[in-house]
């Protein structure tokens, strides 16, 4: 099991997010004729810093190309932290429904933040 989906996820955009860093260490900086590299600090706080709000950028963006409905339960289940049962009662259906509701908004989410944020 992977844990919560959104702990999942934040470890994936992390992971992506610091191989962009990574890559991009050597910056190319135009001075007149000549081109010149300049390396940047690395700073491991401030590249996990930036880490952390590049995954919840992407986290964000993926909800909101969900519809409504997914995104709303997602955020309850995972960032509310409410159990399957206390949806069942807000939702006014079943915890199965909850449930069935959960894997198709968690799929729709994967294939979406995939389509947009892998890299090939």
């Amino acid at each position: 099991d992977r844990g919560t989906i959104i702990c999942w996820l934040l470890g994936i955009t992390q992971r992506q997010a610091a191989l962009m860093c990574r890559k991009r260490k050597r910056v190319p900086i135009a001075t007149g004729d000549s081109r010149l590299d300049l390396q940047l600090a690395t700073d491991d706080g401030a590249e996990q810093r930036l880490a952390t709000q590049e995954s919840a950028e992407a986290i964000r963006l993926t909800l909101a190309g969900l519809p409504e409905e997914a995104a709303v339960l997602l955020i309850r289940r995972y960032l509310d932290s409410l159990t399957t049962a206390e949806l069942a009662l807000e939702y006014g259906i079943s915890e199965q429904a909850i449930r069935s509701r959960l894997v198709r908004a968690r799929d729709r989410f994967r294939e979406f933040y995939d389509a947009r944020f892998r890299e090939p």
